[in-house]
This record gives structure tokens, sequence and C-alpha cells, in this order.
């Protein structure tokens, strides 16, 4: 039975990527079990982008610091 990234089937690959885009943890935990590569192709290029570029400044992928998303709000 294959073992990381080609022992998903498209489903597991959908789930993941869904529960990531809620949880940016898991993109930063598939780099370190997984390795950059294989992240990559399981989360896309642009989620891991997102989440290491949100990790090095402390803010969560699409909001402030506190994780929540400017909707419509003018200042």
């Amino acid at each position: 039975m294959p073992c990381g990234v080609e022992g998903l089937t498209r489903a597991e690959v959908v789930q993941l990527r869904s529960a990531a885009a809620t949880d940016p943890g898991l993109v930063l935990v598939a780099l370190q079990n997984l390795g950059e590569r294989d992240a990559r192709r399981l989360y896309t290029n642009r989620l891991v982008d997102e989440v290491v570029r949100s990790a090095s400044s402390g803010v969560r992928p699409g909001g402030d610091a506190r994780g929540r998303r400017a909707v419509g709000v003018r200042t």
C-alpha cells in the first residue's frame, strides 16, 4: 500500500484541502512531516505560500492578527 500523498484518494485530498482552508496548522504539519514538495502537491502552491507567509508574519491566512476576516467593512 502506497504511503504519503500517493496513497490518498482524490476524495481524501479534497477533504484535506478543505480542512486546511480553516486550519492552516494542517499545512504546517504537512511541511514538517512530508517535506515542502509533497506538502505543495497536497495543498497547492498558493495555500502553502499563504500559510508560510502568514506564519512568519503572525497573521492568520485571510484575516487580521486575531484571525478575523474583514468583510465589506470600510473605515
